[in-house]
């Protein structure tokens, strides 16, 4: 099951180290942590179904602010409109349609988790965020924590375009049931089947080379010398002619516009200690 109720709220721990304290310079960075101390602004903004009132719900103990956000949603549902950018670069992630919006607490006031944890929920039907600027070039580190759904498209990050041939994706689960990269028409490197588990996802590109993995396994390796689309990215859908939507379940994302394979095994021992993931 997805979620937990009412009044089960997540960890109090917080950390010392911060993951943008320790690793800087992200060009976009979403969770329901907090990522980095000088950060002052919120995690996510809510919409309450029953009477449309938002309220933008912060951080406790470095942690999503659970308990002011049972209480306001109480008994209705809770919509995710804006996923707050914590690096800095004021690079929201919005949806101000209502109807597709993600969800964090479902009808009666139950948050979705994963692991324990709370998570934002995209439906498959018609769920889906999105940015209003590119944030990636040509290098670029992506680590992205999630759970894809076994037998269905799990697109959990994309830089797109409508022109298929410059579309690029972030770990997409294929027809084998595996997260891989693809960009501009390729399949670069793949990562284990998926079994429904929440993982940590791993993209990086150094130049042509580009690796992938997840839960800091061995990166499988691939090659790409195509050049990015600048275009916007977006959560829980892609757009190639008609927009395709994905079912997911999304904690964190944090991207670098620069090649992150040095500093890939301390990031991601950074977002473990929090997720426990593997």
């Amino acid at each position: 099951m997805w979620v937990a109720r009412t009044g089960i709220i997540s960890s109090s721990r917080s950390y010392s180290s911060l993951l943008l304290d320790t690793y800087s310079g992200a060009s976009a960075a979403y969770s329901l942590r907090k990522l980095r101390t000088a950060y002052t602004g919120n995690s996510i903004r809510v919409r309450r179904l029953s009477d449309n009132a938002s309220l933008d719900i912060g951080f406790l103990n470095n942690n999503l602010d659970t308990a002011t956000l049972l209480t306001f949603i109480g008994s209705s549902q809770g919509l995710v409109s804006i996923f707050y950018d914590q690096s800095g670069n004021s690079n929201d992630l919005i949806q101000n349609t209502g109807g597709n919006q993600p969800i964090i607490v479902s009808s009666g006031g139950i948050l979705v988790n994963v692991n324990g944890k709370p998570s934002i929920y995209f439906n498959g039907n018609n769920s889906t965020i999105v940015g209003s600027s590119s944030v990636i070039t040509n290098n670029f580190g992506v680590f992205s924590v999630a759970k894809s759904v076994s037998g269905k498209d799990g697109l959990l990050f994309a830089q797109y375009s409508q022109f298929d041939a410059n579309r690029t994706l972030f770990s997409i689960e294929d027809s084998t049931n595996q997260v891989v990269g693809f960009q501009a028409g390729s399949y670069i490197g793949k990562t284990g089947t998926i079994t429904n588990n929440q993982k940590i996802y791993y993209y990086n590109r150094n130049g042509s080379s580009v690796e992938i993995s997840d839960n800091n396994s061995t990166p499988q390796t691939g090659t790409n010398s195509t050049s990015l689309q600048n275009s916007p990215i977006r959560l829980g859908s892609f757009v190639s002619g008609s927009t395709t939507y994905t079912e997911q379940y999304i904690q964190e994302i944090v991207i670098y516009n620069s090649s992150k394979s040095t500093d890939k095994n301390g990031i991601i021992t950074n977002i473990n200690s929090h997720y426990n993931t593997f």
